[in-house]
């Protein structure tokens, strides 16, 4: 006899014995390229080929946002959003998320202008959403490990 089993989404059968099955929970591939977010379904890009000067079309260079050091955190929070937003996807059955009414996020901030640490706060819908937030606390904290260094460079955005 042969019976049909529905797997729930973001679970799998895996096969303990030679007639046993379990069901467990995927684990989850979440993307750390720039260049993975691409191949996720349904992500759209903003981009820029170039801006004219005097007429000339040329290539955006890093430089061209404010100072150096503003262009490089900005730069840093672009990527952070960008991934952010491919985390969340995945978490999220393939569609983007944004928090509801009454739905709390995983949010990622510096503590304080005078202390240079970082953690992860939980927030509800009644207050507006930090740049960084997650809808699973686990996504955070592996967010957090994943990314640190360019959390830090992107300094007082986050």
């Amino acid at each position: 006899m042969k019976t049909k089993i529905e797997v729930p989404q973001g679970f799998e059968l895996v096969q303990t014995g030679e007639t046993t099955w379990n069901i467990q929970e995927k684990a989850t591939e979440y993307p750390i390229k720039l260049g993975d977010i691409k191949t996720i379904e349904n992500t759209s890009f903003f981009g820029c080929n170039g801006i004219e000067t005097n007429g000339h079309k040329r290539l955006v260079e890093r430089d061209d946002l404010l100072l150096r050091s503003d262009g490089e955190k900005f730069m840093a929070m672009f990527q952070l959003r960008n991934f952010m937003h491919a985390w969340n996807r995945i978490d999220n059955g393939g569609k983007d998320w944004e928090r509801e009414a009454g739905e709390m996020d995983y949010s990622i901030q510096k503590l304080n202008s005078l202390n240079s640490g970082i953690e992860i706060c939980v927030f509800y819908a009644i207050t507006p959403p930090t740049p960084i937030h997650f809808k699973r606390e686990e996504t955070a904290k592996r967010f957090l490990e994943q990314f640190h260094s360019l959390i830090e460079e992107a300094g007082d955005l986050i």
